[in-house]
């Protein structure tokens, strides 16, 4: 897997503009956000289900990923 960013690299978020968080990064995955899924539950029904990243980032804040 080639890195584009060193380990333990701190970034900041910027896509809630009223929330700011800090976090450190361990690692890069080489799946592009289209392809890396991950499970998801739905806070009402408590169902889980398979989702995106770039899903997942327009769904909940309505951003396109580039």
């Amino acid at each position: 897997m080639h890195s584009l960013c060193p380990s333990g690299m701190r970034i900041q978020t910027t896509h809630a503009a009223s929330i700011k968080r800090k976090y450190t990064v361990w690692g890069v995955s080489s799946l592009p956000a289209e392809k890396l899924e991950f499970d998801v539950e739905d806070g009402a029904t408590g169902r889980k289900s398979k989702t995106t990243v770039a899903q997942y980032f327009k769904d909940t804040y309505k951003l396109h990923l580039r």
